[in-house]
Protein backbone atom coordinates (compact mmCIF):
# COMPACT_ATOMS: atom_id res chain seq x y z
CA UNK A 1 0.00 0.00 0.00
CA UNK A 2 1.13 3.70 -0.73
CA UNK A 3 -0.37 5.19 2.16
CA UNK A 4 -0.37 5.01 5.57
CA UNK A 5 -4.15 5.06 7.59
CA UNK A 6 -5.09 6.85 9.83
CA UNK A 7 -8.71 7.30 11.64
CA UNK A 8 -10.54 9.95 13.38
CA UNK A 9 -13.22 11.25 15.20
CA UNK A 10 -14.74 14.27 15.79
CA UNK A 11 -18.48 15.35 17.18
CA UNK A 12 -20.49 18.25 15.75
CA UNK A 13 -23.58 19.47 16.84
CA UNK A 14 -24.38 16.48 18.98
CA UNK A 15 -23.45 13.73 16.49
CA UNK A 16 -20.10 11.60 16.54
CA UNK A 17 -18.35 11.29 12.86
CA UNK A 18 -15.28 9.31 12.14
CA UNK A 19 -13.47 9.24 9.42
CA UNK A 20 -10.47 7.45 7.83
CA UNK A 21 -8.20 8.94 5.10
CA UNK A 22 -4.61 8.82 4.00
CA UNK A 23 -1.53 9.87 4.15
CA UNK A 24 1.70 9.74 1.70
CA UNK A 25 4.93 7.53 3.56
CA UNK A 26 7.98 10.14 3.28
CA UNK A 27 11.23 9.19 2.44
CA UNK A 28 13.68 11.01 4.67
CA UNK A 29 16.94 12.93 2.98
CA UNK A 30 17.78 11.52 -0.21
CA UNK A 31 20.18 8.28 -1.15
CA UNK A 32 23.51 9.00 -1.34
CA UNK A 33 24.91 8.21 -4.96
CA UNK A 34 28.57 7.93 -5.67
CA UNK A 35 29.86 11.08 -8.35
CA UNK A 36 26.49 12.79 -8.47
CA UNK A 37 26.98 16.42 -8.41
CA UNK A 38 23.30 17.25 -6.91
CA UNK A 39 19.92 15.66 -6.25
CA UNK A 40 16.86 17.75 -6.93
CA UNK A 41 14.87 18.30 -4.57
CA UNK A 42 17.65 17.31 -1.93
CA UNK A 43 15.30 17.60 1.18
CA UNK A 44 13.41 14.32 0.86
CA UNK A 45 10.10 13.57 -0.05
CA UNK A 46 6.86 11.66 -0.44
CA UNK A 47 5.41 8.90 -1.83
CA UNK A 48 5.38 9.08 -5.86
CA UNK A 49 7.87 11.98 -5.30
CA UNK A 50 10.29 12.17 -8.09
CA UNK A 51 13.99 13.41 -7.92
CA UNK A 52 16.81 14.23 -10.46
CA UNK A 53 20.16 13.38 -10.24
CA UNK A 54 22.85 15.19 -11.78
CA UNK A 55 26.36 13.66 -11.71
CA UNK A 56 29.43 15.63 -11.40
CA UNK A 57 31.67 16.45 -14.38
CA UNK A 58 33.47 13.16 -15.82
CA UNK A 59 30.66 10.77 -15.01
CA UNK A 60 27.70 10.27 -16.81
CA UNK A 61 24.11 8.78 -15.47
CA UNK A 62 23.85 5.10 -16.05
CA UNK A 63 21.18 4.10 -17.26
CA UNK A 64 20.09 7.15 -18.96
CA UNK A 65 17.04 7.78 -17.18
CA UNK A 66 18.07 10.20 -13.85
CA UNK A 67 14.72 10.08 -11.92
CA UNK A 68 14.68 7.97 -8.63
CA UNK A 69 11.26 8.02 -6.76
CA UNK A 70 10.25 7.50 -2.87
CA UNK A 71 8.68 4.03 -3.28
CA UNK A 72 5.91 2.98 -1.39
CA UNK A 73 8.29 1.20 1.23
CA UNK A 74 9.58 4.90 2.85
CA UNK A 75 12.84 4.12 0.46
CA UNK A 76 13.98 5.06 -2.99
CA UNK A 77 13.65 3.61 -5.83
CA UNK A 78 15.07 3.50 -9.30
CA UNK A 79 18.58 4.35 -8.30
CA UNK A 80 20.85 5.45 -11.01
CA UNK A 81 24.50 5.25 -10.84
CA UNK A 82 27.16 7.75 -12.25
CA UNK A 83 29.68 6.21 -14.06
CA UNK A 84 33.12 7.79 -15.10
CA UNK A 85 33.31 8.37 -18.74
CA UNK A 86 35.98 6.97 -20.69
CA UNK A 87 39.18 7.99 -22.64
CA UNK A 88 39.85 5.68 -25.32
CA UNK A 89 43.04 4.32 -26.11
CA UNK A 90 46.23 6.22 -25.02
CA UNK A 91 47.91 9.47 -25.88
CA UNK A 92 50.41 9.07 -28.09
CA UNK A 93 54.21 10.33 -27.10
CA UNK A 94 57.10 10.87 -28.99
CA UNK A 95 60.07 8.52 -27.65
CA UNK A 96 58.14 6.34 -25.21
CA UNK A 97 58.45 2.82 -24.31
CA UNK A 98 55.75 1.90 -22.98
CA UNK A 99 52.56 3.55 -21.26
CA UNK A 100 50.82 1.14 -18.69
CA UNK A 101 48.03 0.78 -18.93
CA UNK A 102 47.91 1.10 -22.25
CA UNK A 103 44.19 0.06 -23.01
CA UNK A 104 42.90 3.72 -22.00
CA UNK A 105 40.62 4.26 -18.66
CA UNK A 106 37.77 6.59 -17.15
CA UNK A 107 38.06 9.51 -15.58
CA UNK A 108 40.73 10.03 -12.87
CA UNK A 109 42.80 7.11 -14.19
CA UNK A 110 46.66 7.38 -14.20
CA UNK A 111 48.78 6.37 -16.91
CA UNK A 112 52.42 5.86 -16.49
CA UNK A 113 54.97 6.51 -19.00
CA UNK A 114 58.19 4.93 -19.60
CA UNK A 115 60.91 6.65 -22.24
CA UNK A 116 63.22 4.48 -24.59
CA UNK A 117 66.72 4.35 -23.56
CA UNK A 118 68.47 7.66 -23.85
CA UNK A 119 65.33 9.34 -23.20
CA UNK A 120 64.03 10.65 -19.90
CA UNK A 121 60.61 12.55 -18.55
CA UNK A 122 61.38 16.13 -18.66
CA UNK A 123 61.26 16.83 -15.12
CA UNK A 124 58.85 19.75 -15.57
CA UNK A 125 56.32 17.59 -16.47
CA UNK A 126 54.43 15.20 -14.58
CA UNK A 127 55.42 11.93 -14.84
CA UNK A 128 51.81 10.18 -15.49
CA UNK A 129 48.69 11.31 -17.65
CA UNK A 130 45.10 11.11 -16.26
CA UNK A 131 41.34 10.48 -17.95
CA UNK A 132 40.14 13.70 -17.75
CA UNK A 133 36.42 15.09 -17.11
CA UNK A 134 36.32 15.22 -21.21
CA UNK A 135 37.26 12.25 -21.83
CA UNK A 136 40.67 13.40 -23.03
CA UNK A 137 43.89 12.47 -22.01
CA UNK A 138 45.83 15.27 -19.75
CA UNK A 139 48.81 16.56 -17.83
CA UNK A 140 50.89 14.90 -20.92
CA UNK A 141 54.46 14.15 -20.12
CA UNK A 142 57.12 14.19 -22.09
CA UNK A 143 60.37 12.18 -23.21
CA UNK A 144 63.43 14.59 -23.88
CA UNK A 145 66.46 12.90 -25.41
CA UNK A 146 69.97 12.87 -22.58
CA UNK A 147 73.18 14.83 -23.17
CA UNK A 148 76.14 13.67 -23.76
CA UNK A 149 78.06 16.87 -22.05
CA UNK A 150 80.92 18.03 -23.77
CA UNK A 151 82.40 16.16 -26.56
CA UNK A 152 85.19 12.82 -26.48
CA UNK A 153 88.62 14.12 -27.08
CA UNK A 154 90.25 12.63 -29.79
CA UNK A 155 93.75 12.45 -30.45
CA UNK A 156 95.41 14.71 -33.12
CA UNK A 157 92.04 16.24 -34.18
CA UNK A 158 91.87 19.81 -35.59
CA UNK A 159 87.75 20.22 -34.95
CA UNK A 160 84.92 18.58 -33.64
CA UNK A 161 81.75 19.28 -34.85
CA UNK A 162 79.88 20.42 -33.25
CA UNK A 163 82.01 21.41 -30.32
CA UNK A 164 79.60 21.76 -27.84
CA UNK A 165 78.09 18.26 -27.05
CA UNK A 166 74.82 17.08 -28.03
CA UNK A 167 71.83 14.49 -27.02
CA UNK A 168 70.80 10.96 -27.88
CA UNK A 169 71.23 10.50 -31.67
CA UNK A 170 73.29 13.65 -32.02
CA UNK A 171 76.29 12.69 -34.66
CA UNK A 172 79.62 15.05 -34.24
CA UNK A 173 81.61 14.68 -36.80
CA UNK A 174 85.44 14.80 -36.58
CA UNK A 175 88.62 16.50 -38.57
CA UNK A 176 91.90 15.25 -38.37
CA UNK A 177 94.84 17.72 -37.72
CA UNK A 178 97.84 18.27 -40.83
CA UNK A 179 99.19 15.15 -41.13
CA UNK A 180 96.83 12.76 -39.79
CA UNK A 181 93.73 11.20 -41.64
CA UNK A 182 90.58 9.42 -40.11
CA UNK A 183 91.35 5.60 -39.58
CA UNK A 184 89.15 3.89 -42.51
CA UNK A 185 88.11 0.84 -40.31
CA UNK A 186 86.69 3.20 -37.59
CA UNK A 187 83.61 5.81 -37.89
CA UNK A 188 84.38 9.37 -39.50
CA UNK A 189 81.75 10.58 -36.58
CA UNK A 190 80.85 9.39 -32.87
CA UNK A 191 77.37 9.95 -31.54
CA UNK A 192 75.86 10.64 -28.43
CA UNK A 193 74.58 7.21 -27.15
CA UNK A 194 71.45 6.27 -24.93
CA UNK A 195 73.62 6.00 -21.40
CA UNK A 196 74.90 9.79 -22.41
CA UNK A 197 78.16 8.80 -23.29
CA UNK A 198 80.08 9.03 -26.54
CA UNK A 199 79.65 6.08 -29.08
CA UNK A 200 81.26 4.66 -32.54
CA UNK A 201 84.93 6.95 -31.41
CA UNK A 202 87.29 7.67 -34.30
CA UNK A 203 90.43 8.24 -34.72
CA UNK A 204 93.21 10.44 -36.37
CA UNK A 205 96.13 8.21 -37.28
CA UNK A 206 99.28 9.42 -38.38
CA UNK A 207 99.52 9.28 -42.36
CA UNK A 208 101.85 6.94 -44.19
CA UNK A 209 105.23 8.49 -45.96
CA UNK A 210 105.55 7.52 -49.28
CA UNK A 211 108.80 6.77 -49.71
Amino acid sequence: MNFSTEICKYAHLGFSFSCIYNLANTCSGTHSITNANSIIPSNGGSTGTAFTVVCSSGYTLNPGNGNMQCGTSNSWDNKPTCDANTCTGTHSITNSASISPASGGSTGTSVSVTCLAGYSLNPATPDAMQCGAGQLWENIPSCDANTCSGTHSIANSDSITPANGGSTGTSVSVTCSAGYSLNPTSPDAMQCGSGQAWENIPSCDGKIALL
